[in-house]
């Protein structure tokens, strides 16, 4: 019986291992999926943004304006992105 409670045990153990390994790696991937996607498309926003003040600084405001419709429409897709990625 001492036996087959120590086997069970080890059992216990390792399952709550193999669990702790798969949350580990689960964290690492989101976080480069973050990295990836969202990291990159905050760059993205942050120089198209830049550009349209200097356009609107310049008093170009059809060029400003079509920076920012680029933003709006990647926007768009980076929050679809993103719920895709919490769904999934």
């Amino acid at each position: 019986m001492a036996d087959e409670l120590a086997e069970h045990e080890a059992q216990v153990m390792e399952t709550t291992r193999v669990r702790e390994l798969a949350i580990v790696e689960e964290r690492e991937r989101i976080a480069r999926e973050l990295h990836d996607g969202i990291a990159q498309f905050l760059g993205y926003v942050t120089t198209k943004s830049q550009a349209a003040h200097l356009f609107i600084e310049k008093g170009d405001t059809q060029k400003a304006d079509g920076f920012m419709r680029q933003i709006e429409a990647e926007t768009r897709k980076q929050a679809l992105d993103v719920r895709a990625s919490i769904l999934g």
